[in-house]
């Protein structure tokens, strides 16, 4: 009984210093990008395009865009991103294709809400609200690492509403840690508050970096300002928490089986120097997709190469659409 007693007692100790471990990587020195000479007058909405819409999602406020006409092509952005990512892609596909992105609940310019369980199925239902909402039919799903995921989600959920992928990167295949989304669930009960969102931030500001082949890219330090700017708001804790949820949730996802209901015709792509999700993960979605996908490995590219080379993204996307007749 005593033993007992004893080991109960030191429970609490074993507990902190396995999390002090844990937390020690995050507390190495490293050089996180300062924050940005010049934002202090800025917005964050002076990011975004002029024609920002609203559109209740999921019972949440959410901003869109809607520009062109033609089949509709729905783009999802990754972790951590927003509307802002695509700028450099929505002239040419809006040219033929009426295009539509929308900041997702909890995300930047939508409205954010405490206790709300955000994860993949959560935005894959907004995005068939809002495919609901704005009455498209036939729609191409262009998602990028999270929100290629995201997408999938989608597929399973309004398939009868879709006719074409487009997955970039898409995570669930390669980059897979459900250990560290458990333990990061754990960090985030246990750790003061305060000192969790210092390093969940930090962590967030590093990880720019992994996503550009060119390290001196300008997207770069609009992801930077855009995140400073976020701090800045009112509502930067509940964005935080958004963000812990979804990175557990796209930690945790597996999107190696369970996809042999999908049956539009979906692209792969993913850029050969992709330093956030292993060009390995390529692979094996293509498997997982059996035969119902096309795989192109872009050479040198990135993770966002849609960012970094914008007009050879639009011309095999393109083509590739143009081919399903689309």
């Amino acid at each position: 009984m005593d033993h007992t007693r004893s080991i109960r007692r030191l429970l609490p100790v074993v507990l902190c210093i396995f999390i002090f471990l844990l937390l020690l990587p995050a507390c190495e020195k490293k050089d996180i990008p300062p924050r940005p000479e010049g934002i202090e007058t800025m917005a964050l909405e002076s990011f975004y395009p002029e024609n920002i819409k609203h559109i209740t999602l999921k019972d949440h406020d959410c901003i869109y865009v809607d520009m062109g006409y033609g089949t509709p092509v729905i783009f999802l952005q990754g972790f951590a991103t927003n509307i802002t990512i695509f700028d450099g892609n929505y002239p040419d596909f809006s040219a033929t294709r009426r295009v539509i992105a929308f900041d997702y609940p909890g995300y930047y310019l939508s409205e954010k809400k405490a206790n709300t369980p955000y994860n993949l199925g959560y935005m894959a239902d907004a995005v068939c609200e809002l495919i609901e909402k704005l009455s498209v039919e036939n729609v191409v799903l262009v998602g990028s690492s999270m929100g290629g995921a995201i997408a999938i989600e989608t597929a399973k959920r309004c398939p009868d509403r879709l006719s074409a992928m487009v997955l970039i990167a898409p995570s669930g295949f390669s980059g897979r840690a459900p250990v560290k989304a458990r333990i990061m669930g754990v960090q985030e009960k246990l750790v003061p508050a305060e000192f969790f969102r210092k390093k969940f931030f930090d962590t967030l500001l590093l990880r720019a970096d992994t996503f550009f082949v060119d390290k001196e890219h300008p997207k770069k330090d609009a992801f930077i300002a855009q995140y400073y700017l976020m701090k800045d708001r009112d509502d930067f804790d509940l964005w935080i928490g958004t963000l812990t949820r979804m990175a557990r949730a796209t930690l945790s996802a597996d999107n190696r089986t369970g996809l042999e209901d999908i049956t539009i015709p979906t692209y792969i792509m993913w850029g050969d120097s992709d330093e956030a999700l292993p060009v390995e993960g390529s692979y094996i979605a293509h498997d997982a997709f059996e035969d119902n996908a096309t795989l192109e490995v872009i050479p040198n590219a990135g993770h966002i190469f849609f960012v970094e080379q914008p007009a050879l993204f639009f011309e095999k996307v393109d083509g590739y659409l143009k081919s399903k007749g689309l």
